[in-house]
């Protein structure tokens, strides 16, 4: 993984020794998955030591992931103004048919956060509105709510490390 204050890349490939998980003895050998991730921050405005705290920003960034003949691709943006985020996704690939009755289009999403540095706190809630061909109307889409609570030491110390960042839910 590369990761500086505005662009992140990085990769990851899982199960290289294809690990057979067969519960009754057969082969059944576990595929190998791949994943790419990335972005890039445009940086608003940043105060505190050397810039480092971050008060408003947009960012874009993206998830590929590939097993077998299956792929999925998400694509977002977010919009961060201390201390609220708002969020919007896309996933699937529409120019991606795995059979001529199943376009790969998958769902929307909306997200929207706030946050409470002081108590190392973040509420978020996202709903995945779905566009797939097993339609609204069935699922009604779907809503998540994430509470975070961070209780890591910070360090005293100085460190000219860049910690990796990422969206705060």
């Amino acid at each position: 993984m590369y990761n500086s204050s505005k662009v992140w890349i990085g990769g990851a490939v899982k199960h290289l020794n294809r690990p057979n998980v067969s519960l009754i003895g057969n082969q059944e050998a576990l595929p190998i998955h791949i994943g790419l991730h990335g972005g890039y921050r445009y940086i608003i405005e940043a105060r505190g030591n050397s810039k480092s705290t971050l008060k408003k920003y947009v960012a874009a960034s993206f998830n590929y992931r590939h097993e077998l003949k299956y792929d999925q691709f998400d694509i977002g943006f977010y919009y961060f103004h201390m201390p609220v985020n708002f969020g919007f996704w896309y996933r699937g690939i529409p120019f991606k048919k795995y059979s001529p009755a199943y376009i790969n289009n998958e769902s929307f999403a909306l997200l929207i956060g706030f946050e409470i540095p002081k108590r190392n706190l973040r509420v978020g809630y996202s709903y995945d509105l779905t566009i797939s061909t097993l339609g609204l109307n069935n699922t009604t889409g779907a809503h998540e709510i994430s509470l975070v609570y961070e209780y890591a030491q910070k360090f005293k110390r100085k460190s000219k490390k860049v910690l990796v960042t990422c969206p705060k839910f």
